[in-house]
């Protein structure tokens, strides 16, 4: 079950390079929230409070109950993360879209996938757990949304897979991916070049060959 993270936030009427500069340099991210019946609006939160969500989150694709203080007052919109832009120095986070929802209507999210165990082919084999899909793609109501999907492996030997439709979705929740796709595999342990290189055979003697001398005289 999913519990939305609380943050406050407010709305901004300046927008464009200079604005969202000032919005930084007071210590806020801009961003937008946007939905099927509601304008988009221009809005700003704190940096701090942001980055400590999201830390503590499975995913940065998490709801959250925004408190945005507007013209008309402070009304609550859940919504969801849909994008967050980090900058490649310093990692802080540039820019937020928020997806407003609604609590009656699926929404479609992307919940990671967490590997549970040891597979048996891994330790008893000396195999590698190879992981394809890392996320998944769920549709739900907003209070179904997982925080992620527990796989477990620890039956897994040498050669074997996990695909999509090996997975049961937590309640209310509809994995959307194709069935077929791999999720995961265990892989036959690397044999080095040493190893895989056929031995000499101490015994053979290499082949001469000797070159037919000229007859005199010829």
């Amino acid at each position: 079950m999913s519990n939305a993270l609380t943050l406050k936030g407010k709305t901004r009427t300046q927008v464009g390079g200079r604005a969202v500069k000032k919005v930084r340099r007071a210590g806020n991210v801009p961003g937008i929230i946007y939905g099927k019946k509601s304008s988009p609006k221009a809005i700003e939160i704190n940096e701090e409070e942001l980055a400590s969500a999201l830390h503590h989150a499975a995913s940065e694709q998490v709801l959250i109950n925004l408190e945005l203080e507007e013209a008309s007052g402070t009304a609550t919109h859940l919504a969801l993360v849909q994008e967050v832009q980090h900058s490649p120095l310093s990692d802080s986070i540039l820019h937020i879209d928020l997806h407003e929802v609604s609590q009656t209507e699926k929404i479609s999210a992307h919940v990671p996938v967490v590997e549970h165990g040891e597979p048996v082919g891994v330790k008893q084999g000396g195999g590698r757990l190879e992981v394809v899909l890392r996320e998944l793609e769920v549709e739900c109501l907003p209070k179904d949304l997982p925080e992620k999907i527990v796989v477990e492996v620890s039956g897994l030997n040498i050669g074997e897979f996990i695909h999509v439709k090996d997975v049961a979705a937590p309640e209310g929740v509809t994995i959307t991916n194709d069935p077929e796709l791999t999720i995961c595999s265990v892989a036959a342990p690397r044999v080095s070049e040493e190893e895989d290189a056929p031995a000499a055979d101490a015994s053979a003697e290499p082949e001469m060959i000797k070159e037919k001398k000229e007859e005199e005289g010829s």
